[in-house]
């Protein structure tokens, strides 16, 4: 039988669709034209930022961390210079004594003096890493660096003070003096780097670092 309405075979009455109707989803959207030369917008993702958000500025470093961070690059460096020379001279001094006896350095001095110049070597080194690291917020690193720079001023002041002693008795011997003062001059260099990081301007950029122990 027919399908028309209300017919044996449409028991329930209900009316064909009209003829030519449209589907029921929309139809797909034709993009704009862009202008030549401009490209076309990135499609929308999950994490797409809203328009107008902005990344917050970086918190700059204070002068004081950044004054000790310098002074301990360049301290550090003068003292690998002086440590690879001394090393040097002691290994030339050992081989070739020269004319005189008395300039010669036995092997028991020259061993010691090479230890001696190595851990100078080893941790002058260290500094420069510890500087590194700290001028990227790092807070064992500032301690670390502050232990060292007062660890390094206290050696420097007993060699300054020996070589001054030993300048003056038994008879004076103004190099020797002069390289004790040298020496405690130097000294002081690591004693200022350690205190501009214990400044309160460096405390406070250490501790408001993101994942820093409060």
């Amino acid at each position: 039988m027919s399908d028309a309405y209300g017919s044996y075979d449409n028991p329930y009455g209900v009316p064909p669709p009209y003829p030519n109707q449209p589907p029921s989803f929309p139809p797909p959207q034709v993009p704009a034209q862009l202008p030549p030369g401009v490209p076309p917008p990135p499609p929308p993702g999950p994490y797409q930022l809203p328009p107008g958000w902005a990344a917050p500025p970086r918190e700059p470093k204070p002068g004081g961390v950044v004054a000790a961070a310098v002074l301990a690059f360049v301290l550090s460096g003068l003292t690998i210079l002086v440590a690879l020379l001394g090393m040097l001279g002691m290994v030339g001094a050992h081989v070739d004594s020269g004319t005189d006896p008395n300039d010669a350095v036995s092997a028991g001095d020259m061993v010691v003096g090479l230890v001696m110049l190595g851990c100078t070597l080893v941790a002058s080194v260290a500094a420069v890493v510890l500087a590194g690291l700290a001028l990227g917020r790092r807070q064992g690193a500032r301690v670390t660096l502050v232990v060292l720079g007062f660890l390094y001023t206290v050696t420097l002041a007993l060699i300054g003070v020996a070589m001054i002693v030993d300048g003056v008795r038994p008879a004076t011997s103004t190099g020797e003096v002069i390289g004790g003062a040298i020496a405690l001059a130097i000294g002081l260099v690591p004693t200022l780097s350690a205190v501009l990081l214990l400044l309160p301007s460096a405390g406070r950029w250490y501790a408001s670092r993101p994942g820093a122990r409060r």
